[in-house]
């Protein structure tokens, strides 16, 4: 029976090294972590250093590696190019000293017996090049398309060794041929230059132009296909004449004169202002700016008349037009255009190029006249019509006194004139046809009464 004091030695002894154990594990986890906590800062300080380093070491090593990379593929290359222009140079060397033993064609030429340069110096022999494209008495040479062809076939032949017979070849020429007609259109194509406004004469009342100069093109595709048949014919010493298209250059014409009656009125001064007024392409004109400080002046409405009516025959068109509130003394009903400080007469030069206008007096007349290049087509012409569609009656006469005259005696200043509605259309006619009619609007106008000089003496 085991003795229960050596049991509870064991158990004690047993607890004491469980005890102890613990300890020595204590001891140990608690010196590591120590060491870790210690270790760990100087650890990751050199760390930190090394990833500096590596990393201010990283490019240049990368460029130095693509540098080494570089330099062995140029030299490869290089290499390459050195091993094929050797074997280039013996191939050229093999044809070089080349005769064909058999009989061998090319075109009507028996190429047997011969090197390939003796056998090029008798087809050029055979098949002289002097082509030539003619363009207004001067001559333009043309790319030695033969030749190339020449070649192209003998080295072709004496690769081969072939026999039989051969012909000059020009379909995969057509990049060579296209970029001849092209040199050839650029050497003598000449843009058209139209006549432009260079100043205005008062004196003369005429503007002055640059010359004009016509215009020529050369027909690039009849020249290709011209050139193509020579070649296909063998006519190698062609002379080609280029088809030519000529343009020609505009001359400034009139595009409209109106004319207004105007008795015993003198505009002069009026004229003075809008007579020599040049109007950009594509620029909407304004009688009012052309008139500037003269907008009251009298006769400023029947000077925009004038220029309405003109706009209109020259086929312009209106982007502004006001008609007068009373009946227009100088006439033209449903065909006037009254400016003040708020109303305006303006009209778009729709030409592509610049308009002049003239304006003067001649036999008590206003003219108004427009030059530029037409809008309007040969024989087509635009006007405008008016008919009255309602008289009103006419209004109570003015009296003014005049001491020149015996009492009782009356003389007529000025006539009255009846008020009412008109219609204004808008015709376009061609060669004598009328084919448009567009109404433009009705106008009411109010009647003028009469003024008669009345006797006083």
């Amino acid at each position: 029976m085991p003795s229960l004091v050596g049991s509870e030695m064991c158990i004690r002894d047993r607890h004491i090294c469980y005890t102890f154990g613990y300890i020595s594990r204590m001891r140990f986890k608690m010196s590591t972590k120590k060491y870790r906590i210690s270790g760990s800062k100087y650890s990751y300080r050199e760390r930190q250093k090394r990833k500096e380093r590596q990393r201010q070491l990283f490019v240049p090593r990368f460029i130095f590696i693509i540098f080494i990379l570089i330099a062995g593929t140029t030299s490869a290359v290089v290499g390459i190019q050195n091993l094929r222009q050797l074997q280039k140079e013996k191939n050229i060397q093999w044809l070089s000293d080349k005769r064909l033993n058999n009989n061998v064609f090319l075109e009507q030429v028996n190429l047997r017996g011969l090197t390939i340069e003796e056998a090029r110096e008798k087809m050029i022999e055979n098949y002289p090049w002097d082509m030539k494209i003619l363009v207004d008495n001067q001559e333009y040479e043309v790319f030695n398309f033969a030749n190339l062809a020449i070649d192209n076939a003998l080295q072709k032949i004496y690769k081969k060794n072939s026999k039989g017979k051969y012909f000059l070849q020009f379909q995969h020429m057509q990049a060579r041929i296209e970029q001849v007609a092209d040199d050839a259109s650029n050497q003598f194509d000449q843009e058209a230059k139209d006549e432009k406004i260079l100043e205005f004469d008062p004196q003369t009342q005429n503007f002055t132009y640059a010359q004009r100069r016509d215009g020529v093109t050369l027909d690039k595709k009849q020249l290709i296909e011209d050139i193509q048949t020579a070649l296909k014919t063998k006519k190698f010493q062609a002379k080609i004449e280029a088809k030519l298209h000529h343009t020609v250059a505009r001359d400034y014409q009139t595009l409209s004169v109106v004319s207004i009656d105007l008795e015993d009125e003198d505009l002069s001064h009026v004229c003075e202002k809008v007579s020599g007024t040049v109007i950009k392409k594509d620029e909407i004109a304004s009688v009012k700016a052309m008139l500037k400080e003269g907008v009251k002046t009298e006769g400023a409405d029947q000077m925009a008349t004038a220029i309405y009516n003109a706009a209109i025959n020259a086929g312009l068109k209106i982007k502004e037009r006001y008609p007068a509130e009373q009946i227009p003394k100088f006439g033209m009903v449903g065909q006037d255009a009254t400016i003040d400080s708020e109303k305006d007469l303006k009209f778009e030069n729709t030409t592509g190029a610049e308009i002049g206008i003239i304006a003067k007096m001649e036999d008590k007349k206003l003219v108004v006249e427009l030059v530029g290049f037409p809008v309007l087509s040969e024989g087509e012409k635009i006007y405008l019509v008016v008919e009255q569609r309602q008289e009103d009656e006419l209004p109570q006469p003015e009296y003014i006194a005049d001491r020149t005259l015996k009492t009782g005696v009356e003389i007529v200043a000025e006539a009255g004139m009846h008020g009412g509605l008109w219609r204004t259309k808008l015709v376009k006619e061609k060669k004598g046809k009328v084919e448009h009619v567009e109404i433009l609007g009705d106008c009411f106008y109010k009647g003028r009464g009469a003024v008669i000089r009345q006797g006083v003496r």
